[in-house]
This record gives structure tokens, C-alpha cells and sequence, in this order.
């Protein structure tokens, strides 16, 4: 399903520039590694693309400390995406430490815990065999009780702030170190214009500890 291979990216590269009728690329992202190419090779072949033009700045997806370690001393990596919200946040903590000593700014995908996150669900929700939530860890047995019971903490941060509970978690990632954006899934237009309320406020001190502090508190995915 992936590959990283230095011939692959250079055709997936050329047929993106392609259908999207452009001459560069500002960020190209390594999306996952495929186990089987060296980083240093993946990365080797975008920097090569980057010299040339063809790209503006490479970015990592879903890569461990080591590799994203590995990969900064072969090219400058512009930013690295990681998975990280209000219930998830090992790996980003792993990946921190590097990204800071080499200025790579974290982008956060699963900023919402796919809508976990924005309050619409409790106890008595369920989810299809086709929905994707009935396979996520974070919707199953005393993991989903947990998440539910973090919500019960956002919900009054967010009525005090007067804004909804996904605007609250996107803003509390906002204001971490290290994050430089925050990425969200829409399926309406009006879900971005409630997800752009996260810009422009504050939690404060006091209640973004407060979230910090539930989460430290809870006990790790296995």
C-alpha cells in the first residue's frame, strides 16, 4: 500500500504536479513509511525534487522519534505530522524533543478524535460495523468511558470561553508547544466555519492547565 521508494515518490510527485497543473509544490509529505525503504533514501530523493523546484519544503507523516532523527540529517524537514489531541498524545511527546531541536513544527491530525472531541457523543452512542469509530480504540469499552469522561471536563471550560466544546480542544492544541497547525476533517462547509472559532482567543492559563492536567492524568492507550 505505501512505498517510499525513490523512484515511486519522483512519479507520484510528477503526476500530482500534473493533475493539480502546477510547476511546485509548496509541502510535500512523506505520508507513512512504507518498512521497507531507508528514511534517509525517502528523504534523499525529496530533497533532490526540493533542489530542483519542484518542491517548496518536505514534511513527515506518522513517523517515530528515531525516524524523523534519522531524517533531519539528511534535509531540512519543514514539518511533521503526528496524532494529537485532548485524548491522544504519546506520540506527539515522543516525536517533541526532536521536532524542537530541529525547528520542525508539529501538525496535528486526529485533532478532534473523529468528532469525539466536539461533545455529540455518550454512553449510549453506538457506531455500524461500516463506521470506522467501531474499530478506534477510542470508542471502545473504559478507553470510550474515559474520553467521555475528558469531555465532561471540556464542556464547561468551553460554555465559560462561550464556544463549543471542538473549538475549546482545537484551541488547547493551538496553544501547545511545538504545534504549528492543527488539520481537521469536514464533510459540510459550515463544520469549517465552527472549527475556524478556535482562532483569536485564549484558554488562559488556568484552563488550559486544567485540560493539560486530565490528560496527564489518564492512563495510557496500550
Amino acid at each position: 500500500f505505501y512505498d517510499n521508494s525513490p523512484t515511486y515518490l519522483t512519479q507520484a510527485l510528477t503526476a500530482s504536479l500534473a493533475r493539480l497543473r502546477l510547476n511546485r509544490i509548496p509541502l510535500y509529505y512523506l505520508h507513512w513509511p512504507d518498512g521497507v525503504t531507508p528514511i534517509e533514501e525517502a528523504v534523499e530523493a525529496m530533497d533532490a525534487c526540493r533542489r530542483e523546484g519542484l518542491i517548496g519544503a518536505i514534511g513527515l507523516s506518522n513517523v517515530s522519534a528515531e525516524q524523523l532523527q534519522r531524517a533531519c540529517r539528511v534535509a531540512p524537514i519543514s514539518a511533521v505530522q503526528v496524532q494529537y489531541s485532548l485524548v491522544d498524545r504519546a506520540a506527539a511527546e515522543a516525536l517533541l524533543p526532536i521536532a524542537k531541536r530541529h525547528h520542525v513544527p508539529l501538525i496535528t491530525w486526529g485533532s478532534l478524535a473523529q468528532g469525539l472531541l466536539t461533545g455529540k457523543y455518550d454512553e449510549q452512542s453506538t457506531f455500524a460495523a461500516d463506521d470506522r469509530r467501531s474499530r478506534y480504540e477510542n470508542f471502545q469499552g473504559e478507553r470510550f468511558r474515559q474520553n467521555l469522561d475528558m469531555v465532561a471536563h471540556l464542556k464547561p471550560i468551553a460554555a465559560r470561553h462561550q464556544h463549543s466544546p471542538g473549538q475549546t480542544a482545537i484551541r488547547w492544541l493551538l496553544e501547545q508547544q511545538g504545534v504549528g497547525s492543527v488539520l481537521f476533517g469536514a464533510k459540510h462547509p459550515d463544520q469549517v466555519t465552527e472549527n475556524l472559532g478556535a482562532i483569536d482567543w485564549s484558554l488562559g492559563t488556568t484552563d488550559e492547565q486544567t485540560l493539560t492536567s486530565q490528560l496527564t492524568q489518564r492512563p495510557r492507550a496500550a
